[in-house]
């Protein structure tokens, strides 16, 4: 079963591009470029940068603040690069958490950075959702063919999402909650002792690290430090992609990337293709169709910021090569 998946996840997006290619005008994308503005299109590439260094200054505050430890900012950027080099084929950032984790094991913050990570992705998801929603309503596109079914989707989700919060909050210590964190906490051990035998690696995990885990993650100001890192880098993300789709010639207004960059970064957490190929090209050309941009300028933007990933990663990959002491 794993061998299907792993040749399904090269043979996708094999299939995904062929169909977007086969779309395309290339005379039309090389004409778009040759007439951009290629110092507007230079800048977008500096939204990876400046993403990655809003992550390491939110995961220093956060170590500071709730584990006490003052863990050298360029160290934590180093992480986060060599993480993203590590993890980019892994579905959902998977790769660069585990990296994070194992990274600082022998400075006692293991249960915050968890933490950290638990509130990462659950305000990246809910900040996503309130994007879509609200700038979807400005831009007046709910009777699109599939918009209303996503738009319940979302409406769910954040009902849900915020009520789990809620109760969490208003119930972390009751009995009932730590006898099923108890009970999660022995299965995990299990898995975890199996894992320790199969790779003949001797792994420490202390009694009750799931409920110290679900305390810091439930800190108010936690969660409001990363829900704020949250709307920030959102909003960085839609500013830089704006300006990829002006130097390429669609004079589009900000909202529509506050709108359709959420809903990429939700398209892009589906392990479906390898690395995201595929998916990445025909969710630009898809999403910004109905917006009214051409194909070939929404192809181009994606391929300004997949080479923009891949130097990141790249960097990553330099890092970890000449800096295995952050190991």
């Amino acid at each position: 079963m794993k061998k299907v998946l792993r040749i399904l996840q090269f043979v996708i997006p094999v299939v995904l591009l062929a169909i977007v290619f086969s779309k395309i005008d290339f005379s039309k994308v090389a004409e778009v470029y040759v007439q951009s503005n290629k110092v507007l299109l230079f800048l977008a590439f500096v939204s990876f940068p400046l993403s990655y260094a809003l992550f390491s200054l939110r995961w220093k505050l956060v170590l500071n603040m709730f584990g006490k430890r003052n863990i050298s900012y360029l160290r934590l950027l180093k992480i986060v690069y060599i993480g993203f080099f590590s993890g980019y084929f892994l579905p959902a950032s998977v790769g660069i958490d585990i990296y994070r984790v194992y990274s600082l094991r022998k400075t006692d913050t293991t249960s915050v950075t968890i933490g950290l990570l638990f509130q990462e992705k659950l305000m990246g998801l809910l900040i996503c959702g309130f994007f879509i929603l609200f700038f979807s309503g400005i831009l007046s596109i709910n009777d699109q063919l599939v918009y209303p079914h996503i738009r319940t989707i979302l409406y769910v989700f954040l009902s849900i999402s915020i009520l789990v919060i809620a109760l969490m909050l208003l119930f972390k210590n009751s009995r009932i909650v730590q006898l099923v964190l108890a009970f999660i906490e022995r299965k995990l051990f299990d898995l975890i002792k199996w894992f320790a035998l199969k790779f003949n690696k001797e792994v420490k995990v202390e009694s009750g690290f799931l409920n110290k885990i679900l305390q810091v993650s439930l800190y108010p100001k936690l969660i409001l430090l990363v829900a704020a890192f949250s709307l920030i880098n959102q909003f960085i993300g839609a500013v830089f992609s704006n300006i990829a789709f002006n130097a390429l010639g669609a004079e589009i207004p900000l909202t529509y990337n506050l709108f359709a960059n959420p809903l990429l970064n939700i398209l892009f957490l589906f392990p479906i293709s390898f690395g995201g190929f595929g998916i990445r090209e025909g969710s630009y050309i898809l999403i910004f169709g109905i917006l009214g941009v051409s194909s070939e300028i929404s192809l181009l933007v994606s391929f300004v910021f997949l080479i923009s990933t891949f130097i990141n990663v790249g960097i990553g990959g330099i890092l970890f090569m000449f800096n295995k002491k952050v190991l």
